[in-house]
């Protein structure tokens, strides 16, 4: 059975830094990317957690947006959908699913681009990722333009979540997206 810290603990430790060198600085070469997850206690980290927020996206300008990430081990990889988890009925933890509805009603702060890679078999790199504009899913999600997701569990019962297979979602809600392992980026500025 695995738990949240163990899930956490391989997000920041293997994949962020693999998501910033092989993609996020080749989408927004000019941007800073900040991590927030260095002191989960940190206030500042659990205001911007309340939206999703896993890493920030600092522009040139000073302008900033939010990340919010899944990575996706490689056994979950024939699964070509975007899940938000909904129930973590082990921890009783709230979900990026509860949290990102509760930032659309209160129009508080949200994460902009939701990150999401399915991890190759060595956890070298990504067989798939997609940026998604995350408040245009969200807000055609609630206005029914995008089917209910299905509501599946993992094999250990750690997590309940919500999937939605991505040939179903509409193209206007996909920010960037590579589907081979060996395909480069394009810069988005």
């Amino acid at each position: 059975m695995r738990f949240f810290g163990d899930d956490q603990d391989w997000v920041v430790r293997v994949m962020q830094p693999i998501a910033e060198r092989q993609i996020y600085s080749k989408v927004w070469p000019d941007c800073a990317i900040l991590p927030l997850d260095d002191d989960a206690t940190h206030r500042l980290k659990r205001a911007l957690d309340i939206g999703g927020a896993d890493k920030a996206l600092q522009y040139p300008d000073g302008r900033v947006a939010f990340l919010a990430q899944r990575f996706r081990k490689y056994d979950c990889s024939r699964f070509d959908d975007f899940t938000l988890r909904c129930d973590r009925p082990l921890s009783g933890r709230k979900t990026e699913y509860q949290k990102c509805l509760d930032a659309l009603d209160g129009s508080t702060m949200l994460a902009a681009y939701y990150c999401y890679g399915h991890v190759n078999e060595q956890e070298t790199g990504f067989l798939r990722f997609r940026i998604i504009d995350f408040r245009r899913f969200l807000e055609a999600h609630r206005k029914g333009l995008i089917p209910e997701g299905e509501l599946k569990a993992n094999r250990d019962s750690s997590a309940r979540f919500l999937a939605w297979p991505f040939s179903l979602l509409p193209r206007s809600i996909i920010f960037w997206e590579k589907e081979d392992e060996d395909t480069e980026p394009p810069t988005i500025t």
